[in-house]
């Protein structure tokens, strides 16, 4: 039986992530639902909580270099302008799924 990219609580995809705030990096899960993704902090890291990102709430994702040089790095944008900064180890991975679930155009496309 395949994976149902329909059922809201199948997981699509996880991967190891560091959320990039203000105050503090957060190591973590980065895990890619149907229609949300959700960014769940490692239990050692009690002051912080998940994230949850409905993916109909997503204005941009934008790839990027962490320390200019590196392409580890993804952004992902709320339609309220909120920002979510994560450092990925296969970030493609991440990409291709968000393109998957329909949400290529958010990204741009010379992007990998």
């Amino acid at each position: 039986m395949g994976i149902d990219r329909f059922n809201p609580d199948t997981v699509l995809l996880k991967r190891q992530a560091t959320l990039y705030n203000l105050r503090e990096q957060v190591v973590g899960d980065l895990i890619i639902l149907s229609q949300r993704t959700v960014f769940q902090p490692k239990k050692y890291q009690s002051a912080s909580t998940n994230i949850e990102i409905l993916h109909e709430d997503i204005a941009q994702i934008t790839p990027y270099s962490s320390f200019f040089l590196i392409p580890d790095g993804l952004k992902i944008t709320l339609q309220s302008t909120q920002e979510f900064r994560l450092k990925l180890y296969d970030r493609k991975t991440v990409i291709d799924m968000y393109r998957t679930l329909g949400k290529g155009h958010l990204i741009p496309p010379h992007e990998k």
